[in-house]
């Protein structure tokens, strides 16, 4: 059986929301690395949000915090919450 194409995102086009869902359903199925595949949701979510910055924050349950693994903020690498 042959892989289905990889979602391709126009980058001059705009998107839309349901767009966007789609694409990160796709790549939630086929990334196996999750720096790739978060870059990918952040760079689809701030295009489609026409946003400047974007962070996705995740769960670190050993130490109760939560913290940025992806996002848009260059002067910021990562942000940790208690």
């Amino acid at each position: 059986m042959k892989a289905a194409p990889e979602p391709v995102i126009d980058p001059s086009q705009p998107l839309d929301k349901s767009t966007v869902l789609r694409a990160v359903g796709d790549w939630v199925r086929r990334e196996v690395d999750l720096g790739e595949l978060l870059e990918r949701v952040i760079d689809a979510v701030t295009r489609a949000m026409d946003a400047e910055r974007c962070t996705i924050y995740l769960v670190d349950r050993a130490r109760g915090e939560i913290f940025s693994k992806a996002a848009r903020l260059p002067e910021i690498k990562e942000i940790r919450l208690k």
